[in-house]
């Protein structure tokens, strides 16, 4: 319903309400259960932890290079269907996982940094509106190179015997890969940090996202 140009949406369906009613009732039951509410709590972390690792790398990359990527989803697409390639090449090896967590992320290294040297470069210090039509189209040929490989049907990873169990917290299970994730965004985080505030590295980093040109001219 629309009032001249004010538009009106439509009111909660009865699935929307039962929904929130249920989410409701679960969330206050799962207050007085102190076991539910560290599973809980561990499991958005865990989710938190993940959506870290992805966002880390692209608040670097517009911080020291002033760059939008709209593609650095995609590179992590990539990176996934990397390990995926890697895993499957490995299959009769023990530990093809953790050869796949080493290989995917320099494969994917060399393909990012390929596309700096050659694409990037050519746009630092344009409008935005350049870096957004050169990142869309990245992520365009990204999306049909992977689906042409690897097609597109659902691909999945098993998880290593190493951490195919679980720990009991409170009473309750909690998957011990989860807990390997949340330990490798916080290693992930206090490298960074170190790296950021400790090493000349870091130094130049944060000097060029503060003043790009006088970084230039002093090397």
């Amino acid at each position: 319903m629309a009032f001249g140009t004010l538009a009106v949406p439509p009111g909660p369906t009865l699935s929307s309400r039962m929904f929130m009613l249920l989410s409701v009732s679960s969330f206050t039951s799962c207050l007085s259960d102190p076991g539910c509410l560290v599973f809980q709590l561990l499991g958005g972390l865990s989710v938190a932890m993940v959506l870290f690792l992805i966002a880390s790398g692209l608040t670097l990359i517009f911080g020291v290079l002033g760059i939008v990527n709209f593609a650095h989803g995609s590179m992590y697409m990539m990176g996934a269907f990397s390990s995926y390639w890697i895993v499957s090449q490995f299959a009769d090896t023990w530990g093809s996982f953790w050869i796949a967590l080493v290989l995917a992320p320099l494969l994917v290294a060399l393909i990012g940094g390929a596309i700096e040297v050659v694409l990037l470069r050519r746009i630092y210090g344009r409008p935005q509106f350049h870096q957004f039509l050169l990142t869309f189209g990245l992520i365009l040929i990204i999306a049909d190179v992977m689906r042409m490989s690897f097609g597109g049907e659902f691909k999945s990873i098993g998880r290593p015997e190493l951490l195919s169990g679980s720990v009991s917290v409170l009473g309750r299970p909690f998957p011990e890969y989860n807990i390997f994730l949340i330990a490798v965004a916080l290693g992930v985080a206090v490298g960074m940090w170190l790296m950021l505030q400790r090493s000349r590295l870091g130094r130049t980093i944060r000097a060029a996202a503060s003043d790009r040109e006088m970084t230039s001219a002093l090397g």
